[in-house]
């Protein structure tokens, strides 16, 4: 099988991040539930199909949220039956990283608090739900420092799905 440059590096980065994440450890010196709950294999085949709706419902958030379009870095992609959790790296079209100082993100007082104060995550954490063939936004975080995944999954009385 032969591959391209650019698939290459979208390899190599995606593994690059892989070992990033499960190698993140808190100040105890163990593992983060980040790392955790994003090390576990992908048992449910997901199509390209179903990949581009994801990534589809989460290019809409970004537009209203960040007021930019946007493409993603997918970092973590994992589907349960009809639930997808799902972590992205947002860039810009061209591939760029997003200045988020030049977003609407930044208006908002709490936002643009995180960002000066470097406590804000290049990232996007989503858990989503497939219901009548079509995907819907559950929970999100854009940014956020900690691992909200776990919890979202606990409230909605499916976090043995994804163990």
């Amino acid at each position: 099988m032969r591959f391209n440059l650019k698939q290459v590096a979208i390899i190599f980065s995606l593994l690059l991040v892989s070992i990033e994440m499960l190698s993140c450890k808190n100040s105890n010196g163990l593992k983060t539930k980040l790392a955790n709950t994003l090390s576990s294999p992908i048992d449910s085949f997901i199509n390209q199909k179903e990949k581009s709706e994801i990534l589809d419902v989460l290019r809409k958030l970004t537009l209203a949220r960040l007021g930019i379009p946007t493409k993603f870095i997918v970092q973590n992609l994992q589907k349960r039956n009809e639930w997808v959790l799902i972590q992205v790296r947002p860039v810009n079209t061209d591939g760029s990283e997003i200045d988020y100082k030049h977003t609407l993100l930044y208006k908002a007082d709490a936002y643009k608090d995180m960002l000066d104060a470097d406590l804000f995550d290049d990232h996007i954490l989503a858990l989503l739900k497939c219901t009548n063939k079509q995907w819907q936004l559950v929970e999100y975080e854009i940014g956020s420092t900690d691992y909200a995944g776990q919890y979202w999954l606990e409230q909605k009385g499916i976090d043995t799905l994804f163990q």
